[in-house]
């Protein structure tokens, strides 16, 4: 039986919300050490991703939230499942809007279109934020505290649990895993990763991308933001990338000749 993992401070905090952070931590773990959600529990995934939701919607709107969900099928199941789960009815009404607006862009890698999005999303987001997101975080952290799957772990035990699922997949298997999902990740991911390295930061959150003018011509730019809270911004000219601060003052341009990892 796959398990809800929460650990034991989060459990014992003041704050609900430390639940929902636990919950979003170990799931983040997990992914960093190449476990797939096939591998996690499903309930936890949609407490996981109706938090992403909220917390975009609320500070980027649902255009900032379509482009960090790749308008993924999965991730909407995800929310769509777990609104309904948590009974929160005014948020899943919202949202449905929000499937049925995006729906020209059904399957479609929303990075595929460069930017190119023509919705405008302001009524809904003005309709979502007024909706009471603080009762959203008390609902899911009860929810994820009084599911029947939830066990309560300290850190050295939640690091030995995803060790335990490495180890069930098998050495082999698991290398395998890792290769696949280097090969997987979509050109861009790349690109942030190794702006990432040179700047010495832990990647946060790829948030947005736009199609913008650059040196006279309309080029992609893709923004991202790091664990420091410090947000860039690459543009992608095809032959080299150009990595840009948040005063879009140019820090360095990387040749994707010298650098075959672009």
């Amino acid at each position: 039986m796959k398990k809800i993992i929460i650990s034991k401070s989060a459990k014992n905090s003041d704050e609900l919300y430390d639940v929902v952070i636990s919950n979003i931590e170990f799931i983040n773990e997990a992914h960093r050490r190449n476990l797939t959600n096939e591998d996690l529990n499903y309930d936890s995934l949609c407490s996981y991703f109706v938090d992403v939701m909220d917390e975009n919607v609320l500070y980027d709107g649902f255009k900032g939230f379509l482009f960090k969900s790749r308008n993924k099928n999965i991730i909407k199941k995800y929310i769509k499942d777990g609104l309904k789960m948590l009974g929160l009815k005014e948020h899943e009404a919202i949202f449905d809007e929000y499937l049925d607006m995006i729906k020209q862009y059904d399957d479609i890698d929303i990075y595929d279109l460069e930017g190119n999005v023509d919705l405008n999303f302001h009524a809904l987001d003005e309709k979502y934020r007024k909706l009471d997101s603080q009762n959203l975080e008390i609902v899911n952290a009860k929810f994820l505290l009084n599911h029947p799957d939830t066990i309560i772990l300290d850190s050295k035990d939640k690091i030995k649990y995803i060790d335990d699922l490495i180890a069930d997949l098998g050495e082999e298997a698991y290398q395998q895993r890792k290769q696949n999902f280097l090969k997987m990740q979509p050109g861009y991911v790349k690109d942030v990763n190794f702006l990432c390295d040179f700047l010495n930061e832990e990647l946060d959150a790829i948030y947005l991308a736009n199609l913008n003018r650059f040196q006279y011509e309309s080029h992609l730019h893709i923004y991202f933001k790091t664990k420091s809270q410090k947000s860039y911004c690459y543009i992608d000219l095809g032959f080299e990338i150009v990595l840009l601060n948040d005063d879009d003052e140019e820090i360095r341009r990387f040749s994707r000749k010298k650098h075959t990892n672009l």
